[in-house]
Formats: C-alpha cells, structure tokens, sequence
C-alpha cells in the first residue's frame, strides 16, 4: 500500500511539473503582422470615391510577404461574431495600389486603396473588410501559418437612410451579492449602424446625488440584434439603490427606464447580522429566577 501510495504521488508531481512546462515558442509563431487603422467609418455619396491608407507593421525578425485582399462582412448573432465573404459584391468597389507588399523586419509600409462607389448604389449601410495577409513557415515542423490582419470600414451610402432602434429587452439584477452587471438586446430595423451610447446610474434610494455611473457605446449594424452587456458600478455599502437607465436607439429617442437593486455584500452582510445578534442577547429581557 506504501508503494501504491508512492507512485500515485510521483505520478502527480510528473503531471503537474508537465503542466507548467511552457509550449515550445517556435510551434507558435508570433503575430508580427500588424494593420492601422483597425476601423474606419465613411459616408460615400453614389457616384464618388473615397482614397484611404492603411499601415502595416512588422514587429518580427524576418520581412514579411503580404497579400492585400477585401471581402464584405455581416455579424451572424446577437454576440457580433463575423461571417465574412470574399464574393460579395462589394468587393467590386476595393482597389488597392499595391496587392502585394513587403514588409521588411522592424519596419512599416503604407497601402492605398480607394473605395469606387457605383452611382446606381442604394443608400445605405455596406461593410467592407480589408485584410492583410501573410505566411509563416515554422522550421521545426515544416507547417506554415497565415497571419491575418483587418482594417474594418463601415460604410454608408449617402442619401434616404434610416437607423430605426428598438430595445427588446433589459435585464437588470434585483438582487446582487457581487459585481452586478446588466444585458440589454438592441434590432436595427433600418438601413444603416449607428453607434447605441448607453448608461446606468446608481443612486441611494433614500435620497442624495448619484454616486456612481458608467457609460458605453456600440455599432449596431442594420437588420440585425446585439446583445449588450455592462457592469453597473459597484456601490461601497449595504443598501437599496435606484438605477437609471439610457440606451441610444439610432434616430429613434433614447429609451429610458429605473430599475431596483438590494445590493447585499457577504461581508456587510455578516457585519449587519452579527450586529443585529449582538444587540438582540443585550437587551433581550433576562429570566427571571423562579423562587423557591
């Protein structure tokens, strides 16, 4: 049994030590490509062009090839993952002064491109990525990896368009014992994103000036529904406060609400207990002796 219990051990130590043994760096090459900037927001009348730049870097030791490609982008859930699509028709629109470019180590080079917007174009909302790509063969291992970057453009069609917001839910903690947070689902029912600003403030409910805020901000592209999630700002004590709340809707008015929260720390929560306790065998009424 001594020995069972021996070589269960040493097989721990052995997995553990395995367990912290870093990768080896060369099986993971870095991501030495890089692209500025990583997002631009352009309106284009139809009929015009627009001429842009781009920067690429190379933060490794080697120079780099890259290859200079567009594709359109759209989000497929409420989380704003990416589809992306090389074929769109959009991609029309994208041309680069140079598709292929090098990059030497330690250096940067500057990319122009134009974005030709045809005068039959409808107005409203197109999304464009632009990506930069190279390849990196590991020598070890003879495999080659694809470092690829993006500039994101979110382009708007001049003329009648609309950026028609609705809020479909929000959901706000009653009861939190931690670091509370708040969601919210936002549709864009219009043809072009616009930015939501959203924000909470948390008020004592018994009165007083706001004590703590936060703000955010986020594209909320045409024909689809984000999720948006916040953390409310933590309050210092024990107590029951109002929180009010703003959420941008595009052209639509700025949806408002006020919402309850018992914010119940462990710790406070303890104290107060404890305290209550206290008081209660303190003044509760003593017992009277029967008399013999």
């Amino acid at each position: 049994m001594k020995y069972k219990v021996t070589y269960f051990m040493l097989a721990v130590v052995i997995l553990a030590v395995g367990a912290m043994v870093p990768v080896d760096a060369v099986s993971t090459p870095d991501r030495r490509l890089g692209i500025s900037p990583l997002r631009n927001e352009l309106t284009i009348t139809p009929g015009t062009s627009f001429d842009g730049k781009l920067t690429l870097t190379n933060s490794g030791q080697e120079s780099l090839a890259v290859t200079m490609n567009a594709e359109v982008f759209s989000v497929i859930n409420e989380a704003y993952d990416y589809s992306f699509n090389p074929s769109g028709k959009e991609v029309a629109w994208v041309t680069f002064g140079r598709k292929q470019v090098t990059v030497a180590a330690g250096t940067s080079e500057t990319v122009s491109y134009k974005i030709a917007v045809p005068l039959d174009a409808e107005p409203g909302g197109r999304y464009l990525s632009l990506f930069a790509s190279s390849q990196t063969n590991v020598a070890t291992t003879g495999v080659t990896a694809i470092n690829r970057v993006a500039s994101l453009l979110y382009i708007t069609v001049a003329g009648n368009v609309t950026r028609t917001g609705t809020l479909l839910s929000l959901n706000s903690p009653f009861l939190t014992f931690e670091d509370p947070t708040w969601t919210a689902t936002v549709q864009n029912s219009g043809t072009t994103h616009f930015h939501s600003i959203y924000s909470v403030s948390v008020t004592p409910v018994f009165g007083g000036a706001s004590v703590k805020s936060a703000q955010g901000d986020s594209l909320i592209l045409p024909s689809s529904i984000r999720l948006l999630s916040q953390s409310i700002p933590r309050p210092d004590i024990l107590g029951i406060y109002r929180l009010d709340y703003t959420v941008g809707l595009g052209d639509v008015a700025a949806y408002q609400a006020t919402k309850w929260m018992l914010y119940v720390p462990p710790l406070q929560s303890l104290l107060v207990l404890a305290i209550i306790i206290g008081i209660f065998f303190l003044f509760r009424p003593k017992r009277q002796k029967p008399s013999k």
